[in-house]
């Protein structure tokens, strides 16, 4: 992916219509790539986390000669596999996230909440249109709501600041502040990914060259704005029958998350 970024015109920057097709062209690379390496994993109640390569080798032998030693292979490299897994899990939480809570779906069952049917003046929203209607009309009530703009005239003026040009350690630090665990956006790039992508010299000055375009243009791109929504209920309710008793997620595209960073370091 590195190689195609980096083999993008990133020398049309001068105008909103070059900066568009630009972001476009980026968005495309990324959905290309998703769907040709992309792994769809089938997960089921079998699925285990610990599973690896040398335990399918061992189960296949068994089951093609059905003999006990090979079923105590099985039996030693899972356990094995086991070991390896938790070992590594609680290395990782311990030393890596700090987060030694984690630990906790290990030990303790968590019960999620029990879920109603959502309802809406009265009535169950048991359709998709329905319900998508209600949570749109209850997240988005002040969408069109007039913004009285006169209140700031009794802000007094400052001096006004020219802007200064992103540079590329501000773009470094940035980037480094965000985790690689966190959930990607519409374009399926994780912070890990973009890390890597970044990791490359000429895709990291391009990423930068469009970051500047951005401000010095006055332009954010459209690819920038879509986002993925999800609902998730809230914590501790005594009944999830209304769109009020759960909280909407945004999951924004990546590039442009990581702009506006900078942009929010600047300021």
């Amino acid at each position: 992916m590195s190689e195609g970024l980096s083999q993008l015109n990133f020398s049309s920057l001068d105008s909103i219509a070059g900066l568009d097709l630009l972001s476009e062209a980026i968005s495309r690379l990324f959905a290309d790539f998703w769907a040709t390496y992309a792994k769809k994993n089938t997960i089921t109640t079998w699925s285990k986390e610990w599973w690896n390569n040398e335990c399918r080798t061992v189960l296949e032998t068994y089951r093609r000669t059905g003999e006990r030693s090979d079923w105590f292979s099985f039996c030693s490299a899972t356990r094995q596999a086991k070991w390896c897994f938790s070992d590594n899990r609680i290395a990782k939480i311990a030393s890596t996230n700090k987060r030694p809570w984690d630990l906790m779906s290990w030990v303790k069952q968590y019960k999620l909440p029990a879920v109603e049917a959502i309802r809406f003046q009265g009535q169950p929203c048991n359709d998709l249109p329905d319900l998508w209607s209600v949570l749109h009309q209850s997240y988005n009530v002040a969408a069109d709501c007039s913004i009285d703009l006169s209140v700031l005239d009794e802000v007094p003026s400052q001096a006004t600041h020219s802007w200064v040009p992103f540079s590329m350690l501000e773009m470094q630090e940035a980037l480094k502040a965000y985790s690689n665990v966190s959930a990607p956006g519409p374009n399926h790039i994780t912070w890990w990914h973009l890390k890597l992508i970044l990791a490359n010299n000429t895709c990291a000055i391009g990423i930068l060259s469009l970051a500047n375009a951005c401000l010095s243009l006055r332009h954010w791109p459209r690819h920038f704005k879509e986002s993925v929504s999800v609902i998730i209920p809230k914590p501790g309710k005594p009944a999830y029958d209304t769109p009020k008793a759960f909280r909407p997620i945004v999951l924004l595209n990546m590039l442009g998350k990581l702009i506006e960073k900078m942009i929010m370091r600047q300021l």
